[in-house]
């Protein structure tokens, strides 16, 4: 028995209740960077291995034999019949399961069907043990529609498209989170006034405070998600491009360059850098100003490549995607 979990410290926390079975994290971002469509498991690893070090995070020798190593361990135990996927109600974990359930619908349709277990809180060493033990006793095999449904929420989220994510709004599904989970990933596309919904909260912080230090301003904005989904890895990406833009949305007290923190350790004095946020980013905030008019998008949503002009928007009030 093979426990797919969303990273090491919800395995870790499997590991310690003496659940049987071997732990496999799937630790990957996919609510950032490109995953295109139409693309095999390997393909895909490919893909996201090279986003991952062009992020930082790791080497690219390092990335590629974590995917490599991941999905190897993944396909034996596929091939087996035993695999048991664990699923919470984070975002993070939503786009994990529409990619292995997706594999079960193309490459892996002729494979026994995955176990699903599903708790409603985040799996780390600090979640309940009655709530593991009791989710995991709950757990039941996955059925051809959550295979289907799975999949067609992959697709969408892999499309060059992304109206059809619209959809999902009605979607009738016995995957519990899932409805949830596509309506928060909307909100990670720009909105009328150029920007997602994390760049709002951190601005909506600052805007309540002189200054804040990264790791206190990342923690807020955590406090203002519902069920927050985003690594503090990502979160410094999003300071970075709203403080380096040609219209920039916040400040460092020192008006130096963001940097990030370095692949082993943080930069000297990461967390001693004060953020405030500019009139401008005032001036977003109150819809005076369209950040994506002076600020050039670089990003990508799931298939969505995101680039001025033309960029594509989730439109708050008519909760449409539009082009502008």
């Amino acid at each position: 028995m093979l426990h797919i979990t969303n990273g090491d410290f919800a395995s870790q926390r499997i590991r310690e209740l003496d659940i049987e079975g071997g732990q496999l994290a799937w630790s990957d971002v996919l609510h950032e960077g490109p995953v295109p469509g139409n693309l095999t498991l390997e393909e895909m690893s490919m893909v996201r291995a090279s986003f991952i070090a062009d992020c930082g995070w790791a080497t690219n020798m390092e990335a590629q034999f974590h995917f490599q190593t991941r999905d190897a361990v993944f396909l034996s135990a596929a091939n087996t019949g035993d695999v048991v996927l664990w699923v919470t109600h984070e975002l993070y974990d939503q786009l994990h399961m529409m990619q292995v359930l997706a594999w079960y619908a193309t490459e892996g349709a002729d494979k026994a069907k995955p176990e699903l277990v599903f708790i409603d809180q985040h799996l780390s060493p600090d979640t309940p043990a009655a709530a593991v033990t009791e989710a995991f006793s709950n757990r039941r095999q996955a059925t051809q529609d959550d295979i289907q449904q799975a999949y067609q929420a992959w697709v969408a989220f892999t499309a060059l498209n992304p109206r059809s994510l619209e959809s999902f709004a009605a979607f009738d599904t016995r995957l519990p989170f899932l409805k949830a989970g596509i309506e928060r990933l909307k909100h990670e596309y720009p909105d009328q006034q150029g920007i997602s919904l994390t760049e709002r909260h951190a601005l909506t912080v600052l805007a309540d405070s002189v200054s804040a230090a990264p790791y206190e301003l990342f923690g807020n904005v955590r406090l203002k998600e519902a069920v927050p989904f985003m690594g503090d890895a990502s979160f410094w990406r999003i300071l970075q491009a709203m403080t380096e833009s040609a219209q920039p949305l916040m400040t460092c007290d020192d008006q130096a360059r963001f940097e990030l923190p370095g692949l082993y350790q943080h930069a000297d004095n990461f967390n001693e850098r004060r953020l405030a946020i500019t009139d401008a980013g005032r001036a977003v905030l109150a819809g005076e100003l369209d950040w994506l008019v002076e600020h050039a998008i670089h990003r990508w949503v799931g298939g969505v490549r995101l680039q001025s002009p033309g960029c594509w928007r989730f439109d708050t009030n008519t909760q449409s995607f539009v082009r502008k």
